[in-house]
Protein backbone atom coordinates (compact mmCIF):
# COMPACT_ATOMS: atom_id res chain seq x y z
CA UNK A 1 0.00 0.00 0.00
CA UNK A 2 2.22 2.79 1.19
CA UNK A 3 5.74 2.61 -1.15
CA UNK A 4 8.75 3.59 0.98
CA UNK A 5 11.39 5.06 -0.54
CA UNK A 6 15.51 4.70 -0.10
CA UNK A 7 16.85 7.49 1.63
CA UNK A 8 19.75 7.51 -1.03
CA UNK A 9 17.13 8.66 -3.63
CA UNK A 10 16.48 12.20 -2.06
CA UNK A 11 19.77 14.21 -1.98
CA UNK A 12 21.81 15.43 1.16
CA UNK A 13 22.25 18.69 1.78
CA UNK A 14 25.04 20.09 3.46
CA UNK A 15 24.82 21.23 7.42
CA UNK A 16 24.93 24.71 7.33
CA UNK A 17 28.17 26.44 9.12
CA UNK A 18 27.08 28.29 12.17
CA UNK A 19 27.21 32.32 11.59
CA UNK A 20 29.38 33.91 14.18
CA UNK A 21 27.02 37.20 15.83
CA UNK A 22 27.49 40.63 14.28
CA UNK A 23 29.81 42.60 16.07
CA UNK A 24 28.02 44.95 18.70
CA UNK A 25 29.50 48.33 18.85
CA UNK A 26 27.89 48.64 22.27
CA UNK A 27 28.23 46.53 24.92
CA UNK A 28 25.00 44.40 25.75
CA UNK A 29 24.10 45.76 28.97
CA UNK A 30 23.37 49.65 27.34
CA UNK A 31 20.97 50.76 25.30
CA UNK A 32 20.00 54.07 23.40
CA UNK A 33 17.50 56.22 24.51
CA UNK A 34 15.87 58.83 22.58
CA UNK A 35 16.75 62.01 24.47
CA UNK A 36 14.18 64.89 23.28
CA UNK A 37 16.45 68.31 21.75
CA UNK A 38 15.85 70.26 25.05
CA UNK A 39 14.45 69.13 28.20
CA UNK A 40 11.40 69.70 30.49
CA UNK A 41 11.62 70.39 33.97
CA UNK A 42 8.20 69.18 35.90
CA UNK A 43 6.31 70.06 38.89
CA UNK A 44 3.89 68.37 39.46
CA UNK A 45 0.07 68.86 41.36
CA UNK A 46 1.05 68.10 44.66
CA UNK A 47 4.56 70.66 45.06
CA UNK A 48 3.92 73.48 46.42
CA UNK A 49 7.15 76.19 45.82
CA UNK A 50 7.94 79.94 46.66
CA UNK A 51 10.86 81.58 45.50
CA UNK A 52 12.45 82.59 42.58
CA UNK A 53 13.23 79.97 39.41
CA UNK A 54 15.72 80.09 36.66
CA UNK A 55 16.20 77.84 34.36
CA UNK A 56 17.69 76.77 30.55
CA UNK A 57 15.14 73.95 29.88
CA UNK A 58 11.12 73.81 29.58
CA UNK A 59 8.91 74.22 32.59
CA UNK A 60 5.62 72.54 33.06
CA UNK A 61 4.25 73.56 36.26
CA UNK A 62 0.85 71.65 37.43
CA UNK A 63 1.69 72.46 41.36
CA UNK A 64 1.59 75.89 43.27
CA UNK A 65 4.06 78.48 42.43
CA UNK A 66 4.41 81.96 44.15
CA UNK A 67 7.56 83.72 42.96
CA UNK A 68 9.60 84.88 39.64
CA UNK A 69 10.09 82.65 36.55
CA UNK A 70 12.78 83.14 34.18
CA UNK A 71 13.09 80.75 31.43
CA UNK A 72 14.89 82.76 28.86
CA UNK A 73 14.54 80.72 25.01
CA UNK A 74 12.43 78.25 27.16
CA UNK A 75 8.97 77.00 27.25
CA UNK A 76 6.47 77.33 30.49
CA UNK A 77 3.07 76.06 30.87
CA UNK A 78 0.96 75.90 33.45
CA UNK A 79 -0.81 73.11 33.69
CA UNK A 80 -4.56 72.66 34.47
CA UNK A 81 -3.97 72.18 38.20
CA UNK A 82 -1.32 74.64 37.96
CA UNK A 83 -1.90 77.50 40.08
CA UNK A 84 0.88 80.22 39.70
CA UNK A 85 1.40 83.92 41.12
CA UNK A 86 4.57 85.36 39.35
CA UNK A 87 5.61 87.42 36.78
CA UNK A 88 7.32 85.19 34.30
CA UNK A 89 9.74 85.57 31.27
CA UNK A 90 10.10 83.54 28.97
CA UNK A 91 9.94 82.49 24.98
CA UNK A 92 6.69 80.87 25.32
CA UNK A 93 3.83 80.60 27.47
CA UNK A 94 1.29 78.21 27.99
CA UNK A 95 -1.86 79.13 30.21
CA UNK A 96 -3.92 76.11 31.06
CA UNK A 97 -4.33 76.68 34.55
CA UNK A 98 -4.47 80.03 36.87
CA UNK A 99 -1.57 82.63 36.33
CA UNK A 100 -1.35 85.80 38.18
CA UNK A 101 1.15 87.71 37.12
CA UNK A 102 2.88 89.75 34.31
CA UNK A 103 4.26 87.85 31.45
CA UNK A 104 6.89 88.78 29.16
CA UNK A 105 6.55 85.92 26.31
CA UNK A 106 8.83 87.10 23.60
CA UNK A 107 7.48 84.91 21.00
CA UNK A 108 3.98 83.83 22.05
CA UNK A 109 1.62 83.79 25.03
CA UNK A 110 -0.88 81.45 24.91
CA UNK A 111 -4.15 81.35 27.29
CA UNK A 112 -6.03 77.83 26.46
CA UNK A 113 -9.55 77.74 27.03
CA UNK A 114 -9.35 76.36 31.06
CA UNK A 115 -6.73 79.00 31.66
CA UNK A 116 -6.87 82.26 33.49
CA UNK A 117 -4.57 84.79 33.41
CA UNK A 118 -4.69 87.66 34.95
CA UNK A 119 -1.95 90.38 34.60
CA UNK A 120 -0.22 92.53 31.59
CA UNK A 121 1.50 90.47 28.84
CA UNK A 122 4.39 91.94 26.78
CA UNK A 123 4.53 89.37 23.53
CA UNK A 124 5.24 89.17 19.41
CA UNK A 125 2.01 87.00 19.64
CA UNK A 126 -0.98 86.03 21.62
CA UNK A 127 -3.74 83.58 21.43
CA UNK A 128 -6.52 83.85 23.88
CA UNK A 129 -9.22 80.87 23.37
CA UNK A 130 -13.17 80.96 24.03
CA UNK A 131 -14.18 80.43 27.26
CA UNK A 132 -9.99 81.73 28.70
CA UNK A 133 -10.43 84.44 31.22
CA UNK A 134 -7.99 87.31 30.93
CA UNK A 135 -8.01 90.33 32.79
CA UNK A 136 -5.05 93.19 31.98
CA UNK A 137 -3.29 94.80 28.89
CA UNK A 138 -1.52 93.39 25.82
CA UNK A 139 1.57 94.99 24.26
CA UNK A 140 2.50 93.96 21.46
CA UNK A 141 6.48 94.16 21.01
CA UNK A 142 7.41 92.82 17.63
CA UNK A 143 11.25 92.51 17.31
CA UNK A 144 11.61 95.40 14.98
CA UNK A 145 10.11 97.52 17.52
CA UNK A 146 12.50 96.45 20.24
CA UNK A 147 15.38 97.28 18.18
CA UNK A 148 14.08 100.69 17.40
CA UNK A 149 13.29 101.63 21.15
CA UNK A 150 16.76 100.62 22.18
CA UNK A 151 18.87 104.21 22.80
CA UNK A 152 20.82 105.08 20.09
CA UNK A 153 24.27 105.84 21.01
CA UNK A 154 25.00 109.42 20.54
CA UNK A 155 28.34 109.95 18.96
CA UNK A 156 31.52 111.41 20.84
CA UNK A 157 32.00 115.59 20.11
CA UNK A 158 35.26 115.75 17.69
CA UNK A 159 38.05 118.21 19.37
CA UNK A 160 38.88 120.76 16.24
CA UNK A 161 42.09 122.85 16.86
CA UNK A 162 42.48 126.34 14.98
CA UNK A 163 46.25 125.76 14.82
CA UNK A 164 47.74 127.44 12.00
CA UNK A 165 50.68 125.67 10.18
Amino acid sequence: MWETRKQSAFPRQAPMPPQAPEPRSEPAFTRQVNVPQQATARLGSTISIRGRIVSKEDLYIDGNFQGSLELPGCRLTVGPNGRVAANANAREVIVLGQMNGNVDGADKVSVRNTGTLIGDISTAGVVIEDEAYFKGKIDIVTHESVAALEPVAKPEPVAVSDAAD
